[in-house]
């Protein structure tokens, strides 16, 4: 074989392998800002015919697909793997691992011992996966697609590889990683990224509460949910990923308008079973005991009280630090502090910042109507200094025109 030969060869391997993708599946992946209704919209999507959406019980296995090695050769060896990993997706296999967080949930909402029969899920994976595995995919990406395929055909029956390819895959990265995300963009036909956002100082009140509500409101988880909501949901680095940004508050208040739109955006057909929450196929329900809404709920914004953990003055700082976020996604500013922030950040001390500290909302509130000295975070400081210079372009969301 000739040199000019050797090339060509070399360009033809090469241009297969980029068209074996082409007929892959378009992605969608949910992220959150903070609090800000993922798990809400994921499952608003679930049931629409042109997605293929996993519960999110099993998020967290799914990624380490992502990052970590598998050696998957075989059918037997993938599908222990998944009877591993997946343990609590299947009724015959639900273990008390995931127990206390379902009896959390409401009775007969989330009923998850028959999301996905055990028998007929396996009949479905050894089925797609030696299908697949002539189409020279690697592991982890066959691996991939026979989890959403056999799922998705557990709730709908057999379908060919070729209708399975024509829908999208949703599923809740929740944070947005880049590495994880550009992984997926690399290995599919498109990569959309739902960023759900809300209010700032809610979503921040939220995140709060639910931290302290779990005993796990220190320094440090101070400092993340603080860099969390002045620099995640910017724009995606990588020019082949779409990103779309959804309110959560006009998610609530005019659903069919947003969620019109988002078809429009994601190219698929208006389905009413957008308006229905549920999770592989079965209507879903928010924990007890949380401010969550799993219907929509247009008013549901105002019954939520700032002052709680964000005092008059708080909230003017606050507002100015995270000015330029209100005005990119079309939130208002009712009142910004007229000095400059940081000059009052040098003798005051936020509430949020004494919370961590004390054991009881009352007895920090106590500390901050005194301003008693503590060791502020250098890092949360870092961050004020930080916020009012940053200018990574944030992201465009879905307009509701009411």
């Amino acid at each position: 074989m000739s040199d000019l030969d050797l090339i060509v060869e070399k360009k033809l391997k090469k241009l297969n392998k980029l068209n074996s993708n082409c007929g892959l599946n378009d992605i969608v992946i949910i992220v959150y800002y903070g609090r800000s209704g993922s798990y809400f919209l994921h499952s608003l999507l679930d049931s629409h015919p042109d997605l293929i959406c996993l519960p999110p019980i099993i998020n967290s296995f799914q990624f380490e697909l992502s990052k970590c090695p598998t050696d998957i050769t075989t059918v037997e060896s993938g599908f222990s793997f998944v009877e591993k990993k997946f343990g609590p997706f299947f009724g015959a296999s639900y273990k008390a691992e995931q127990e206390n967080y379902f009896r959390q949930c409401e009775t007969g909402n989330l009923d998850v011992d028959n999301i996905c029969e055990y028998h007929k899920f396996k009949k479905y994976f050894f089925y797609y996966f030696n299908l697949l595995t002539s189409e020279g995919y690697t592991d982890k990406l066959r691996l991939f697609l026979t989890i959403n395929y056999s799922f998705d055909s557990c709730l709908n029956g057999e379908q060919s590889i070729e209708r399975l390819k024509q829908k999208k895959i949703v599923f809740q990265l929740h944070n947005p990683l880049y590495d994880q995300i550009n992984w997926y963009a690399k290995n599919f036909n498109k990569c959309t990224v739902l960023q759900m956002v809300r209010s700032p100082l809610v979503a921040l009140r939220s995140l709060l509460r639910c931290k302290m509500e779990s005993n796990n409101l220190t320094p440090d988880n101070l400092v993340k949910i603080l860099g969390q909501l002045f620099f995640n949901a910017t724009q995606h680095p990588n020019h082949a990923v779409k990103h779309i940004g959804i309110k959560l508050e006009d998610l609530h208040a005019s659903p069919n308008a947003i969620l019109s739109r988002l078809c429009n955006r994601l190219a698929i057909q208006w389905d009413d079973c957008l308006l229905r929450s549920s999770f592989g196929g079965r209507r879903w329900s928010n924990v007890k005991g949380r401010e969550h809404i799993s219907g929509f709920s247009p008013s549901s914004q105002a019954k939520i009280c700032l002052s709680d953990l964000i005092p008059v003055l708080d909230e003017k700082i606050l507002l100015k630090l995270f000015a330029a976020r209100y005005r990119s996604w079309g939130y208002q500013l009712p009142s910004e502090l007229e000095e400059d922030p940081l000059q009052v950040l040098k003798t005051h001390t936020l509430l949020i910042e004494y919370l961590p500290y004390f054991s009881s909302i009352e007895l920090a509130r106590k500390a901050y109507e005194k301003q008693l000295l503590i060791t502020r975070s250098e890092k949360v400081l870092f961050f004020y200094r930080y916020v009012l210079s940053f200018n990574e372009p944030f992201i465009e969301v879905i307009e509701c025109k009411r």
